[in-house]
């Protein structure tokens, strides 16, 4: 019996067997006849193995096992059962898992095996974000470049221009955002002065206020509906981004533009704003290495670039111990993550900071010595 259990395991290794008896029969010879490890053996010609295995791309392994058996390309890794390049795949960007983000309006990518990221035509990357610079205010023909705001008015972006939209009731004279029925210095219109001594009232230079109209410093105005002059001379109501301002009764309010709630005195998107997310001052936690965002009313998190998103942290697989070379594959105690690698010490000239390899000469998170970040200016 020994002799026979020693031809058919042979017989069996080299697809002999088959051939004796038929494939159906030889397999079933070989499940209820061997035993071992019969990972890499070639499937029978009716793509059939041993119980407990099952035949991926012609070779047997064991059944279950999602990388077993894929035979990769020098360059690929086994990930969830599949050949990846790891230097350009954004789903396993670096490590196996590590999985690049985008911005609103962006799209994720991998290079060399650091996640980067592209944004939609239209906008530009502006730190970890996409941003209009032909119509966004706060990044108006560049990034950062800030319109300034007025009174009375709000700021606006058109084709990278700064300009300047006044509130119902005003117009823009030189940069300004006045109300000619009452200003002194744009009487009627802009640039039409009043002579000094004389006050402005409904648009025609005069020498007193008429009607229940107050005196401030030549403007005659409703104190109860002045945004100006709301209440008392020179208590001017302030517009918030996306809504307007209002005096009613002498007191200022906001009014917030179709699509936005008011949040104190701001009005916000609670689908898109990381301070007041899906509802007013619900926000988003900030990120190690990342941006917190809202999306739909949802916190999520997109990784700067360099970062790749492992479960809810932007980690860097290259050098962090708990997800080194891939995401969740963590260093033994005592041992450090370069290059992707578990290692006992890191490789000259690099530092050793909470279990990571860096460069402390060249990290703004560890510049100099472990732990001291450089200022975000």
């Amino acid at each position: 019996m020994d002799t026979l259990r020693l031809v058919l395991r042979a017989a069996c290794s080299v697809h002999l067997l088959a051939a004796w008896l038929g494939g159906t029969l030889a397999v079933a010879a070989c499940e209820s006849d061997l035993s071992g490890d019969f990972s890499g053996l070639p499937c029978d010609e009716n793509g059939k193995c041993v119980r407990g295995y099952e035949c991926r791309a012609g070779v047997c392994v064991r059944a279950g096992d999602p990388g077993a058996g894929v035979l990769c390309r020098e360059g690929e890794t086994v990930c969830d059962g599949e050949c990846v390049v790891l230097t350009e795949r954004p789903d396993h960007c670096g490590g196996c898992g590590a999985t690049c983000t985008a911005p609103p309006h962006g799209h994720a990518g991998c290079a060399n095996g650091k996640c980067v990221f592209g944004c939609a035509p239209g906008f530009e990357p502006c730190g970890s974000f996409c941003v209009h610079v032909d119509a966004d205010p706060k990044n108006c023909g560049g990034c950062g470049e800030r319109c300034p705001t007025v009174p009375n008015g709000a700021a606006v972006c058109e084709s990278g221009t700064c300009g300047i939209e006044c509130s119902e009731g005003f117009e823009l004279c030189d940069g300004e955002c006045v109300d000619v029925l009452s200003d002194p210095r744009h009487c009627g219109e802009c640039d039409a002065r009043c002579p000094l001594g004389k006050v402005c009232s409904r648009g025609r230079c005069s020498d007193t206020c008429t009607g229940s109209a107050t005196n401030c410093s030549g403007e005659c105005v409703d104190l109860d509906a002045s945004l100006a002059h709301c209440g008392e001379c020179g208590r001017a109501c302030t517009a918030p981004e996306n809504g307007k301002a209002v005096c009613a009764d002498g007191a200022c309010e906001i009014v917030c533009n179709e699509g936005f709630e008011r949040c104190g005195d701001r009005c916000a998107d609670v689908s898109g704003d990381p301070e007041h997310c899906g509802a007013c001052d619900r926000a988003c936690a900030a990120q190690l290495h990342g941006e917190a965002v809202c999306e739909g009313g949802e916190c999520t998190i997109t990784c700067k670039p360099g970062f790749a998103k492992c479960g809810s942290s932007c980690v860097d697989t290259e050098s962090n111990p708990l997800h080194c070379g891939a995401c969740n594959r963590r260093c033994d105690d005592g041992e450090v993550c370069s290059d992707g690698k578990c290692a006992a010490q890191c490789p000259e000239p690099l530092g050793r900071c909470d279990g990571a390899c860096v460069d402390l000469a060249r990290d703004p998170a560890h510049c100099g010595e472990c732990g001291r970040s450089c200022p975000v200016v």
